[in-house]
């Protein structure tokens, strides 16, 4: 079976939900969060104006399936996380967090997936990794390793909060069949 990469497609989005000030960078929050179901803070979300930088404007209530965030944590709708919890077989190792997005006359629940246990699905001959540090550039997964998985990512430092999502064809065929149009697919290499 194939696997996608998930991504936001940025010529669709306009607002990203943005950390409480003073909130600690996302690395630093993912062992705060490990043994609780909901996060301790909510995400507002503003409207966004892109040119040379970005640039943050007044809240918003455009809210998306898959929620940019100042985290960069990979934040579904309800919708979403449900169509992707349909296909787990418990062999990712997925636990979901609730984190609140506060917007200007409402809010939404999201949630957040939290490995928590390391996944062995790469092809390591066919990867592309820096020897130095370990960093996978260009993941090759293993087609015997992912049999049982619907959903990977790319191990890296911080793997139990990541943004390299895989998802097998059939989540991106439910995906793109439930209308989530601010995401875009692009598929991985496997062997």
């Amino acid at each position: 079976m194939d696997y996608y990469w998930i991504s936001i497609n940025n010529d669709i989005v306009s607002t990203i939900a943005y950390a409480p000030k003073g909130t600690p960078v996302s690395h630093q929050l993912i062992e705060t969060i490990e043994t609780i179901d909901v996060v301790p803070f909510s995400l507002e979300l503003h409207d966004v104006i892109i040119s040379k930088t970005i640039i943050q404007g007044g809240l918003s209530d455009v809210f998306y399936d898959f929620q940019p965030n100042s985290l960069a944590w990979p934040i579904m709708s309800e919708k979403m996380s449900h169509i992707i919890a349909s296909h787990l077989t418990g062999f990712e190792h997925i636990r979901w967090k609730e984190i609140r997005i506060v917007g200007k006359n409402t809010s939404q629940r999201y949630y957040l997936p939290y490995f928590t246990y390391p996944l062995d699905t790469l092809d390591y001959e066919n990867s592309i990794i820096i020897p130095s540090s370990g960093a996978v550039l260009k993941p090759c997964f293993s087609k015997i390793k992912l049999e049982n998985i619907s959903m990977t990512y790319a191990p890296s430092l911080f793997w139990k909060v990541t943004t390299k999502l895989y998802v097998n064809d059939e989540i991106r065929k439910d995906l793109i069949n439930a209308n989530i149009k601010e995401i875009v697919f692009s598929k991985a290499k496997s062997i």
